[in-house]
């Protein structure tokens, strides 16, 4: 009788054998290829009820890498809004974009693209095109479909930072070492407004998830706008370090920032208030997340740990470590928010409960510092890239059947 892991091996093998390309694949992506995707690859996976106590098992997975990169480090990575398609740039001028489904490439976007690195990409809401933000001053709209470019994005005079979609498609935002923060019309590629009131270099963006915000970080400052009428809506001030991370609330009321001044803050988005500080850490938040119902947030921390804590009081939940002690750069919850994730500076990726605090599994496979993960809409899937170069595709579902 086969084991259920060993079952769950030959599922995977059968399905990556099996994959292939259909006329209407082609339809839908015109340069889906074989060349440069995916490929299954040996790992470890840690399976509870205690990292002290978990049992491992050899673990395939979907390993992505672009072997021709410069050096091989990836600058960013972006999934789609549906959760089929995501994106990665290298530290050169090449964007490449894969199927998650079986891995296969959907295109690789660069030939006619930037010169000089590229800092950010986003997807556009209906997943069919994408941003992409460089150092040589340029955004650029891309056709997922075709890889042909669709608008270029020229104003700013030094290396774009950040780029966002809004929720409804309509704008993009780029932000700028030149310290501006600019929107664009998405559909015709024309500039529609330009804000200067920035001291430091524009590192972050994000759009409320209604659309009627928009908000920028430069340095120790998060700066909100109405990014529609063109106007300022608030200025976040209390941090004395530089700011790392961002995020929205879901109902798009509250920011959450982490610094590294070592705490963490949660700001109401419309009055610029701390509604409340977090005094968590022992060193910088490098990473922040709400929780899909917004009660509650999590940091990621240089000292190691992962904390939760209720939103609305600041009130301490769970703490998550172990005994290794690894930076920790980022963390993320799932979609159903049931689970949380996290990556370290030892390559490992852990996941918990989110609701108990029980330790779920810990991924094996990268080989230097996980730089970000990111849960799949559908939470059955968990994506992490590294320092390594590689982006990697982890089972949730397979692996909640063995635990």
């Amino acid at each position: 009788m086969v084991s259920l892991p060993k079952k769950i091996e030959q599922e995977r093998e059968r399905r990556f054998h099996k994959r292939d390309v259909s006329e209407l694949d082609r339809e839908e992506c015109r340069d889906i290829d074989y060349k440069a995707a995916g490929a299954l690859v040996d790992g470890r996976v840690l399976l509870g009820p205690s990292q002290t106590a978990a049992r491992a098992l050899d673990w395939k997975h979907l390993k992505f890498q672009h072997e021709d990169a410069e050096n091989g480090t990836i600058s960013c990575v972006a999934l789609c809004p549906n959760g089929k398609l995501f994106g990665a740039a290298w530290d050169d001028i090449t964007v490449m974009v894969w199927r998650l489904e079986d891995g296969l490439t959907v295109q690789n976007l660069g030939d006619q693209g930037h010169t000089d690195t590229i800092w950010s990409i986003a997807f556009s809401p209906d997943s069919k095109h994408l941003v992409s933000g460089s150092a040589d001053a340029a955004a650029i709209v891309w056709d997922i479909k075709t890889g042909d470019v669709v608008h270029r994005l020229e104003g700013h005079t030094e290396d774009i930072m950040a780029v966002a979609y809004s929720p409804d498609g309509s704008l993009i935002a780029t932000g700028s070492s030149d310290y501006y923060l600019m929107i664009w019309d998405a559909f015709s590629g024309e500039q529609l407004h330009i804000f200067k009131e920035f001291g430091a270099d524009v590192r972050r963006v994000a759009f409320s998830p209604d659309g009627s915000r928009l908000a920028a970080c430069s340095d120790v400052s998060v700066t909100v706008w109405d990014p529609h009428a063109g106007t300022r809506v608030a200025t976040l001030l209390g941090h004395n370090s530089a700011i790392w991370c961002m995020a929205f609330s879901p109902d798009g009321e509250r920011i959450m920032t982490g610094s590294e001044d070592s705490s963490a803050r949660v700001w109401n988005a419309s009055s610029g208030e701390a509604l409340v500080v977090l005094h968590e850490h022992t060193s910088s938040v490098w990473s922040a997340a709400f929780s899909p119902d917004g009660s509650e947030v999590a940091t990621a921390s240089y000292d190691g740990t992962v904390v939760t804590c209720d939103s609305w009081t600041g009130q301490r939940r769970f703490v998550f470590s172990d005994d290794v002690d690894a930076v920790v750069e980022a963390v993320a919850y799932s979609l159903k928010n049931d689970l949380i994730a996290s990556g370290a500076a030892d390559g490992r990726v852990r996941v918990w409960n989110a609701k108990s605090g029980a330790f779920v599994a810990e991924f094996q496979g990268h080989e230097e510092m996980v730089k970000n993960v990111m849960f799949t809409p559908d939470g059955c899937n968990l994506l992490s890239h590294a320092d390594d170069g590689s982006i990697r595709y982890w089972s949730i579902l397979d692996t909640l059947r063995l635990s």
